[in-house]
């Protein structure tokens, strides 16, 4: 892989924390980069509704280590994988 390529991928992955999904691990002088998401759990396609399970996976610039965590039946909570991602930014303050 190129380094630009490399360097478009680390951009994008801290974006979801600076500007997306991942706000809730924003821990200051870290540089936290990840990727958040979203699993429907459905017994059919058409179906509505619907238990939903979030998860992130991120990593400080530094490199030194790296945090993913899933939460089940998040589809009650008002931010979703920000959920999630609220409670690793959590576990990386305590950390730092």
């Amino acid at each position: 892989m190129s380094e630009e390529n490399i360097n478009i991928i680390r951009d994008a992955l801290r974006a979801v924390v600076t500007d997306g999904t991942g706000g809730g691990a924003n821990v200051s002088g870290l540089g936290i980069a990840a990727k958040t998401g979203t699993a429907e759990l459905k017994q059919t396609i058409d179906e509505e509704g619907g238990a939903e399970n979030g998860w992130f996976v991120g990593y400080p610039e530094d490199g030194s280590m790296i945090i993913s965590m899933m939460v089940e039946n998040i589809e009650d909570k008002s931010n979703g994988s920000g959920y999630v991602a609220e409670k690793v930014g959590n576990v990386f303050s305590e950390i730092k």
